[in-house]
């Protein structure tokens, strides 16, 4: 996984985590070149579809949560076989490892982050999104002490229980609250009162109950009694116990009822280190009540003794009224009896909660639902309407799942329905440059498609030139936009000419007036060629290249050392015309240059000059300006 990029925009870096339901990596946006995290999960949740879409909806519900106590959720996306969430990375400890390393934590500090995680909870229930695991590893710690919570609604999507022994759920059970275990309906309060085990593990370091097994430690949030903090550690103050006490009664009616209530007490004993609250002490067993003793003496002292002697006398002429009276009340009783017991079969049937079977309505319009539901003998309530590759007005998830049984005075049954599939704007690209292209399409929840690139003489090189689809038209959320990018103008090729012989200053003049560059110029002695006269080029003669390339020139820095020497020959001159101008020129390794100009008579026939020059000469004769002669002395 490492080094792949996700979505050809997240390139993963390294691993920094693995839980229960997914592996957790280190990633940079190439997009907007920032630092990710990326949950990826892991292979057996993979081929859970009914997970996988859960998943993806919780996260994208969670992604609504703008607060800075929650850790953002950017992105869900999938790559092949690959399901991911993209999220704010932070750079700090769990809760967890801050309690190992420096528990018990402080009053005040506990005060301080619980009121944090308050906040998010807040946040969160404010907009109907309860978490359901709250606990030290899903709660973050920067460096500079800001809280962060993690995980909002995802351990909705897993569909097994709390109680199993996979992954983090064995590290839920410590934490989450009787109705939890009991598998009943959980509210904000359930939320809350995993807040008050967390707390509890702050201040003593240990959690409220342990076990052998989680089964074990759920069993004791139903039944036993939370041991008071201050039992292992003695500096916890009164008020802080109390509102930790008062979060982990097992009476949902009887803890705190919203996360702001709970922060608005945390926040007063900030203020005042004597402020407490009252909170219901759970009566787990129920008491013995023992019936004082009556007093003898009271009802049977010496007057009934007296007393007794006459009331013996009367007692043999009552002996048979009193026979008839008890076998009259023996009738009657067999009578109540009888009819108690025809009245609690008659009562059981009138208290007794029938059962029915959720039914099944994903996939069914919501008008379908309601006629199922009514056929059941259940109530439904619509939770949200959210976006969906469903027809609109289709459900596309529900709580209970269908085929579960269920008495038919329970809460309502929920049921998510489709929205269709959502519908946005193509932004208008044209003009822009590509990375703002690239934010514009993710900003508007779209994808980028095919990118081109053109050359244009109109738009700078990296401005959008072209897109489709055209922009303001409506299309669905994730639809790919291709979009055309200008390179820069075209590129005019020029062929270039031999400048061997030529000036470097000339060449030099000539390379602006096309739009090319002098490269490189190297200087080399020549005996052909004088100071300042190019010897080679690169590219050669004839090559092509385009505006803005470069020409390297070698350059003449005229011979080395020279050796002088002179040279004698003769010019037989022409017998016609009268005048004849003589002019001989000469090039060799001191340069062109002309050697001798004088007029003369065919008479003076033949001349004999005398020349000084340098290595191989070549000696051209002109008269009246005409060639006649040349030779390489």
């Amino acid at each position: 996984m490492i080094g792949r990029t996700l979505g050809n925009r997240y390139k993963i870096l390294e691993k920094i985590g693995c839980g229960g339901m997914a592996t957790v990596y280190k990633a940079r946006c190439i997009l907007l070149d920032r630092i990710v995290a990326i949950k990826v999960l892991l292979p057996q949740f993979m081929d859970d579809e009914e997970f996988v879409r859960r998943f993806k909806r919780e996260a994208q519900a969670a992604a609504s949560l703008s607060h800075p106590n929650i850790v953002n959720i950017y992105d869900v996306g999938k790559d092949k076989e690959t399901d991911y969430i993209v999220l704010e990375y932070i750079d700090g400890i769990t809760l967890k490892d801050y309690i190992r390393e420096k528990g018990p934590i402080p009053t005040d500090k506990t005060i301080k982050f619980g009121r944090q995680i308050c906040d998010a909870l807040d946040h969160a229930h404010k907009n109907k999104i309860i978490h359901r695991d709250i606990k030290p590893h899903n709660i973050l710690i920067t460096k500079d002490e800001r809280i962060k919570v993690t995980d909002f609604g995802i351990a909705r999507a897993i569909s097994s229980s709390t109680l199993t022994n996979s992954g983090s759920m064995i590290g839920s059970v410590h934490y989450f609250s009787p109705e939890q275990a009991r598998g009943s309906l959980i509210s904000e309060r359930s939320d809350l009162y995993s807040l008050g085990a967390v707390l509890y593990e702050m201040v003593t370091k240990r959690v409220p109950f342990e076990g052998e097994s989680p089964i074990a430690v759920a069993i004791k949030h139903l039944n036993e009694q939370v041991i008071p903090p201050s039992h292992f550690n003695p500096n916890v103050s009164k008020g802080l116990e109390s509102i930790i006490m008062k979060a982990l009664t097992k009476d949902q009616n009887m803890r705190y009822q919203t996360a702001a209530e709970m922060n608005y007490d945390l926040g007063k004993l900030l203020e005042d280190p004597n402020y407490s609250v009252n909170y219901y002490e759970d009566d787990i067993m129920s008491e013995t009540k023992v019936l004082p003793a009556v007093n003898g003496s009271d009802r049977y002292g010496q007057e009934g003794n007296n007393k007794m002697v006459n009331k013996n006398k009367k007692y043999k002429s009552k002996r048979k009224r009193n026979i008839f009276g008890f076998i009259l009340k023996m009738i009657l009783l067999t009578v109540l009896v009888a009819f108690m017991t025809w009245g609690g079969f008659m009562l059981k049937d009138f208290l007794t909660v029938p059962i029915t079977e959720v039914p099944d309505v994903i996939g069914k319009s919501e008008e379908e639902a309601d006629k199922e539901f009514k056929g059941a003998g259940l109530e439904y309530e619509v939770v949200e309407k959210l976006y969906d590759d469903s027809p609109q007005g289709f459900v596309i998830d529900q709580n209970p799942a269908g085929g579960e049984k269920v008495k038919i005075n329970r809460p309502p049954v929920e049921i998510w329905v489709s929205k269709g599939q959502k519908q946005v704007p193509v932004p208008h690209l044209i003009g822009k440059e590509e990375r703002e292209a690239y934010l514009l399409l993710s900003t508007n929840e779209l994808e980028p498609g095919d990118v081109i690139r053109r050359e244009s003489n109109e738009y700078p090189t990296g401005v959008v030139i072209d897109q489709n689809p055209r922009s303001s038209i409506m299309v669905k959320a994730g639809t790919e936009v291709n979009f055309v990018v200008s390179s820069g103008p075209k590129i005019k090729t020029i062929k270039l000419e031999d400048y061997r012989g030529k000036t470097i200053s000339w060449a030099k003049n000539k390379l602006k007036e096309l739009g090319l560059e002098p490269g490189e110029l190297k200087y080399e002695e020549s005996d052909k060629y004088s100071e300042g006269v190019i010897i080679e080029q690169n590219p050669g003669p004839n090559a092509e290249a385009s505006q803005g390339d470069s020409v390297n020139f070698v350059i003449s820095k005229g011979p080395g050392k020279i050796e002088k020497r002179r040279v004698t020959f003769q010019v037989v001159l022409p017998a016609k015309p009268d005048e004849l101008n003589v002019k001989i020129t000469i090039n060799d390794s001191l340069g062109k240059r002309t050697a001798y100009t004088k007029t003369h008579k065919p008479e003076d026939s033949p001349l004999s000059i005398t020349l000084e020059g340098a290595g191989q000469m070549e000696v051209k004769v002109y008269i009246n300006d005409t060639i006649w002669g040349e030779d390489v002395l």
